[in-house]
């Protein structure tokens, strides 16, 4: 479910993000005693040439200038001008995200990123002000050619610094369903909770639930037609391009019981004892059930007994039967009859239709 991103957008909605990133080891370090104090890369024609990623340069500015024509990027605009420029290019061999971080640097500098083959030409794709330690990150389209572009906000400002590219770190993806134990009867609902360290953002959700269907967006839901193990794969991608994707075993298990009969007796004596039968309907599982009886009085329904067993699968006109042996009493006698309730409730697991878990009997008369 991969899809081509338009780098104008990527670009335009790639925002700062400060204080994070991934250390790695430079790939292409200049040596701290081959600072470049000359400004070698000063003219734009003469543009550091960066080969791979992930590339670290420590260079200073003191001896750069700037070019007639040289373009005023939009984050330094503000500021009326620019400052000791200096400028590397990279040609990517493959579109992917990169990271831009500028660090060791006095205040108020700015890397703007260009595409383009002379001043007149260039096209800005992105620009950040940088304060002290920044970074920002853009997509960077194969067979292009991306000119970098750093430099101060006044003329005081200049010195040391140290420009890397590098590979960001890509989105932590992770999602989460409800209700946590499905079965067929469920509406499954699914939410991202996925993370980007850069603090750019996710743009894209993509979901395959491993039933042959298919959903768009970080919150939507699902319903499995059978009992199953189904792997639900989960994509993201950021709005600067970096994506992640993570793959979760869903166990769909309908665990379902029903009361289906319910006898008992139509009238009855004070101190007699008689049966009531609560039997289970059972098609999928062997389920351990407990059934419990209650009776009405003025105030409601008390509770008797409860009786359990195992409910094993059976065809659907068979039941797993639980006999009560119940005495009528004296207040049974006074109110003139009693109306049995029956629960049943599955140990260790939730019944999804609780509704045909209960029945209520009609009333037996009852004489003194």
């Amino acid at each position: 479910m991969s899809r081509n991103k338009n780098p104008q957008i990527a670009l335009a909605l790639a925002i700062i993000a400060t204080m994070l990133f991934v250390n790695t080891s430079p790939g292409q370090a200049v040596p701290l005693d081959n600072v470049a104090y000359d400004g070698t890369n000063d003219n734009f024609a003469d543009a550091l040439i960066v080969d791979t990623l992930p590339f670290s340069y420590l260079g200073d500015n003191s001896a750069a200038s700037i070019e007639p024509g040289e373009p005023i990027p939009s984050c330094a605009q503000w500021s009326g001008s620019s400052n000791r420029t200096v400028w590397f290019s990279y040609s990517p061999l493959e579109s992917h995200s990169m990271m831009i971080r500028l660090s060791n640097v006095f205040y108020y500098n700015f890397v703007a990123v260009y595409t383009g083959d002379t001043f007149a030409d260039l096209s800005e794709k992105n620009c950040a002000y940088i304060l002290y330690y920044n970074q920002i990150t853009f997509y960077a389209e194969a067979g292009e050619t991306y000119y970098f572009q750093l430099g101060s906000l006044y003329e005081w400002d200049y010195g040391n610094y140290t420009f890397e590219l590098d590979f960001p770190p890509p989105p932590e993806v992770s999602f989460w369903f409800t209700p946590g134990d499905p079965s067929i009867f469920d509406m499954l609902w699914f939410g991202d909770s996925s993370y980007d360290p850069l603090y750019i953002g996710i743009s894209d959700f993509w979901w395959d639930f491993g039933d042959g269907a298919t959903a768009i967006g970080n919150y939507v839901n699902h319903q499995f037609a059978a009992d199953g193990d189904y792997a639900v794969w989960h994509k993201v991608q950021t709005y600067d391009g970096r994506s992640a994707e993570t793959t979760q075993v869903v166990q769909v298990r309908t665990h379902d019981v029903a009361i289906t009969k319910f006898i008992v007796p139509e009238s009855a004596r004070v101190g007699r004892t008689k049966a009531i039968t609560v039997g289970l309907r059972n098609t999928r599982y062997p389920e351990t059930v407990v059934v419990e009886l209650w009776k009405s009085t003025p105030n409601g329904f008390d509770y008797i007994a409860s009786l359990e067993k195992t409910v094993r699968v059976r065809p659907s006109n068979r039941t797993t039967d639980f006999i009560f042996n119940y005495t009528f009493t004296e207040q049974d006698g006074i109110q003139g009859k009693v109306t049995f309730k029956a629960i049943a409730y599955i140990q260790g697991y939730r019944d999804p239709l609780p509704a045909d878990n209960e029945a209520i009997a009609l009333p037996t008369h009852v004489k003194r």
